[in-house]
């Protein structure tokens, strides 16, 4: 057993964890709620307050700290010359008119099932606690049953309550919680309730009949007060915590009530209606993208969140983030086999497959073979199907296994309990007289344990309500997403009114009134600061971007030279596939050699440019060219391909780590622009490629002042204080996808480790080193910190002879559950002082630990929009909100770096954990808007720091290099093993693996650009 099977074996062993709806958490914490069921839809919310307590004492005009505490401004480091009003996506939640307390039972739900043998019990399973299958339909159906079980539960049991009641004036969670009123619940210590089919109407039946594979006969539910909670909502024991966290719990249980029917699908946080998207009543034809199979829904995520409110005082708020997704589309199964072979020929047609198209289709198949046309049918197994010839009273979705060669003519297996065999075609004539229309088709197979059971592919149905999986989102799709349907702010707004008004119904809504609930329509409206750019430095001047205007810093920066020009020792150009003539590849290193030359790069007219023809397949090839470009101590392998993002794209950077060679890839259609002198195609490339060999494109520095406005007086002691001497670390974590029903229905457990992408600057905040390493599966805290801090520190001292004054660690992949664990992260990287004889002794830096959530569901418009363009309807690069709606007793601030292009700008939320310097928000919001700008591919901001953004590329790259990695060793005909998985107790297969793949990364080179 080989490397990657042992360390795929671990993988198999690790248990994924539980993750809130912002971002994935770790270990279970006194502010976390220990799940009970995926479908508590109030779970997530629990994550969003948060751990402890804390500020930082000394948060100086940043309008945070403890509540009604008077600040002095002329404290302030920066001072805010710039405002903007904005209305958000938040709606204050008043509480005024719940009861003083709430109370919350266990609801246990069972089902027993018929049975045909009288001497046998019936088998009895618990249905909410347990779920009998996975995946995005199975749960749908299984929040309906219960829904309705719910609903009857109340309407037959009278005599539980002091008063007559419906269902609307409690609250169920679809899972395994109730809620009332106090006192209006009067059952026993335990309340058992007994439902027989019969007693459902029909329609009401289907949902329930769907809650597991076999036949219900009888519903047993349990109302107990074993686990009954008080949710305090007025008074000092309202204030506690963990009756915070319950509150939270509870308000988003109750305003999700009205989209708990069968009119919607619900996953986790986010609602889709279950019809299509309509304008005015009209089937909206643009998002029916009927050539794909899909069509594109438009939904909501629905959070609560306990913030600071606009008087400094404690409140909660409930964010309506409307967003889009891709689904598929309801169908048979044998149309999308038709779009699916269709495509590869590069025409998908529209309409019911006629015999011609399937006999065309069926000569391709022949004369792919088996293995080929798995390939070319893979998306369906990723879509849940049920046979259209079985009776509709019971779970019989499942997922494709695969498909067979041989057809339903050829196919035969025994016949009931003889011997005789039968083929698939004759048994579906007899058993069910149908006549199969396509015989001669290959079949669908199921895998049932050791059954295999085989289906024709036109008795088989894609179930409506199933979310593309994101590696099957096609480019076409995607490209209607961020065109056709990108949502603008204005947009954005008038769809979360429709939620308000006709999903969450909050002015009809009996759920609501039942508890005196009440939300305000009108969103929360205040004043942003706009932060100030800092001022970009090159090597022959400097400017400084226009925050808050439409005007790119591009123009600007279009005259200036490289702050730092590399040094290029030679170049070789691959031309993969013979793509180009040897004659157009020499005029464009003619042209790139100008560039540079402009760039003021050293001797690059006596550079070498080789050109080098290589086969795409030809892996051997690639690598010996690569290994003797090392040896010889070439600068760069600049490729071109035909493809954007062609296989061999994988494998050119898998070699670049395994090799120690940096790599630059460009496709045809750049290179056209290159040839007619595109300047921005152009300049991209030539700011790659300065990077890429060892250059510095350009350095920020604080302002002083913008329009002759004081921003900064004393600009040059805070640029050293921030900047001088700190070392900014990165980390962001990727991990594999979580098991789907099909992994489930096979008994695969999940075999791909998380990757841990890191960055960190060495020298200036602008240059960064970084790499990738691998961690079990699905683990949300950081392994292996200490060997990953002692690399970056090592680097650190020899690029500057000396170790940093202060420490900035900006870490994503958590949400507030966490909390508790970064700190003891840091704590772990502190360690690295004491345990490495290279630092041991010295005096541990000051940490600064940043938690970012990049994926936040709070919005920013401008409270009046004017226009038409991205630009226009949205804020400008640097606005930032620290004075309300962040969580209460946190030091925290919400910040857009990023300019709009298209659609609507989502700000990234930063949350201080540790703050050792005891830096003021002011000084540390102002510190991450200049960061961003050190992105040094584009002269525009990303959306989060540069050291973030560059370990998020970072994570990227891990992943991809190991996924290359899987399938190299598998054309060498290495196979995983799951026979021989074996527990990897101290992670050394981790890390083995890790070295294996990055033999020769170079740590101190921006390669990921």
């Amino acid at each position: 057993m080989d490397l990657l099977d042992s360390i795929m074996g671990t993988m198999g062993e690790a248990k994924p964890k539980t993750s809130s709806s912002d971002q994935p958490t770790t270990s279970a914490q006194p502010y976390r709620i220990k799940k009970k069921t995926p479908l508590n839809i109030a779970e997530s919310s629990a994550s969003r307050i948060p751990s402890t307590f804390k500020r930082s004492p000394l948060d100086s005009g940043s309008g945070l700290g403890a509540p009604n505490v008077k600040r002095d401004k002329t404290m302030a480091t920066f001072k805010n010359i710039k405002h903007c009003d904005v209305q958000t996506n938040s709606y204050k939640v008043i509480l005024d008119g719940l009861p003083e307390v709430i109370e919350q039972f266990q609801f246990d739900v069972y089902a027993t099932f018929s049975t045909k043998d009288s001497t046998k019990q019936a088998k009895t399973i618990p249905i909410n606690e347990k779920i009998v299958v996975h995946g995005d339909l199975p749960i749908q159906y299984r929040r309906w049953g219960l829904w309705n079980i719910w609903k009857l539960s109340v309407k037959s049991n009278p005599d539980l309550f002091t008063k007559p009641i419906s269902y609307q004036d409690g609250a169920y969670d679809c899972g395994a919680a109730i809620y009332f009123p106090a006192g209006l619940y009067k059952g026993e210590e335990s309340e058992h309730i007994f439902l027989h089919r019969s007693e459902f109407e029909e329609k009401i039946w289907q949902p329930i009949s769907k809650l597991a594979s076999g036949q219900i006969e009888t519903i047993k539910v349990m109302i107990s007060r074993t686990k009954a909670k008080k949710i305090y909502t007025r008074g000092i024991d309202s204030t506690r915590p963990e009756s915070v966290t319950e509150l939270v719990r509870f308000l988003e249980v109750l305003t999700s009530q009205k989209t708990s029917s069968r009119d919607f699908f619900q996953f986790g946080n986010s609602t889709y209606t279950r019809s299509s998207d309509k304008n005015n009543g009209i089937l909206d034809e643009r998002c029916q993208i009927n050539q794909e199979g899909k069509e594109i829904k438009t939904g909501f995520e629905k959070t609560m969140r306990y913030i600071t409110g606009t008087d400094g005082k404690p409140e909660f708020i409930m964010t309506i983030d409307v967003r889009r997704s891709p689904f598929n589309q309801e169908m048979d199964v044998i149309d999308m086999v038709r779009i699916l072979y269709q495509s590869r020929r590069g025409g998908r047609q529209q309409g019911s497959p006629s015999v011609d198209d399937m006999n065309d289709i069926l000569y391709q198949m022949q004369r792919d073979g088996e293995t080929q046309m798995n390939r070319k049918l893979s998306e369906l197994k990723s879509m849940a199907v049920f046979p259209v010839h079985l009776p509709n009273n019971r779970m019989n979705l499942f997922y494709i296994n695969g498909f067979t060669q041989e057809s339903a003519e050829q196919f035969t297996f025994p016949a009931d309990d003889s011997k005789m065999e039968i083929s698939v075609y004759d048994y579906f004539l007899e058993k069910y007289q149908i006549r199969l229309k396509y015989p001669r088709l290959p079949l669908a197979f199921q895998k049932r344990g050791k059954r295999i059971i085989c289906y024709p592919l036109e008795v088989l149905k894609i179930e409506r309500g199933q979310r593309v999986k994101q590696n099957n989102v096609t480019s076409s799709v995607q490209s209607i997403m961020t065109s056709k349907l990108s949502m603008l702010p204005l947009e954005q707004i008038s769809r979360a009114e429709r939620v308000l008004d006709e999903y969450l119904s909050i002015d009809d809504n009996k759920f609501l009134q039942a508890f005196g609930l009440q939300i305000k329509r009108e969103s929360t409206k205040l004043s942003a600061h706009i932060l100030p750019a800092p001022v970009i430095n090159f090597g022959n001047g400097a400017f400084t971007p226009i925050t808050g205007g439409q005007r790119p810093p591009l123009i600007e920066a279009r005259s200036k030279v490289f702050s730092s020009p590399a040094k290029l020792n030679g170049v070789i150009v691959i031309n993969f596939d013979e793509v180009l003539q040897k004659e157009r590849i020499t005029s464009m290193i003619t042209k790139l050699k100008k560039e540079l030359q402009n760039q003021k790069l050293p001797k690059i007219e006596t550079i070498d440019w080789k050109i080098e023809n290589c086969a795409e397949a030809d892996q051997r090839k690639l690598e010996s060219i690569m290994v003797d470009a090392k040896r010889r101590n070439i600068s760069l392998i600049f490729a071109i391909t035909r493809d954007q993002r062609p296989e061999v794209h994988d494998v050119l950077k898998l070699l670049e780590s395994q090799i120690g060679i940096q790599t630059q890839q460009i496709c045809l259609a750049t290179f056209e622009q290159l040839s007619k002198g595109a300047r921005t195609t152009t300049e991209n490339v030539i700011r790659k490629l300065n990077l890429k060999c060892g250059g510095l494109n350009f350095k920020f520095s604080i302002p002083r002042s913008e329009n002759s406005k004081e921003i900064c007086s004393n600009a040059n002691q805070v640029q050293q204080k921030l900047f001088g001497n700190t070392l900014f670390i990165g980390f962001e974590l990727s991990h594999s996808g979580a098991d789907c029903l099909f992994d489930r229905q096979n008994n695969i457990t999940s075999g791909e480790p998380s990757v841990v992408g890191y960055s960190y600057s060495y020298g200036d905040p602008c240059e960064l080193g970084g790499g990738s390493y691998l961690q079990k599966s699905r683990e949300h805290s950081l392994m292996f910190l200490s060997d990953h801090m002692a690399e970056i520190l090592s680097n650190y001292l020899k690029a500057r002879n000396k170790l940093p004054e202060n420490i900035v660690v900006y870490r994503s992949g958590v949400g507030e559950g966490g909390f508790e664990q970064i700190e003891k992260e840091v704590e772990q990287m502190k360690s690295v002082f004491k345990t490495d004889t290279r630092f041991k002794g010295r005096t541990i830096p000051p940490f600064l630990m940043i938690v970012v959530s990049k994926t936040t569901h709070m919005r920013i418009y401008p409270k009046e929009i004017i226009g038409g363009k991205a630009i226009e309807q949205n804020v400008p690069s640097g606005t930032c909100i620290s004075s309300v709606l962040t969580s209460y007793g946190r030091d925290e601030f919400y910040l857009v770096s990023q300019s709009a292009l298209i659609g609507t700008i989502r700000p990234a939320r930063y949350s201080v954990i540790v703050n050792d310097p005891k830096w003021t928000v002011n000084e540390i919001s102002h510190m991450t808007y200049f960061l961003a700008f050190g992105h040094q591919v584009s002269y525009q901001a990303p959306g989060v720091p540069n050291v973030l953004y560059a370990a998020g590329n970072m994570a990227k790259r891990g992943r991809n290099n190991f996924i290359t990695y899987q399938k190299l060793l598998r054309r060498e005909g290495r196979s995983i093993d799951r026979q021989e998985m074996k527990p990897d107790e101290n992670g050394e297969l981790l890390k083995a693996l890790t070295e294996e793949l990055n033999k020769c990364t170079i740590s101190c080179k921006m390669f990921w650009a």
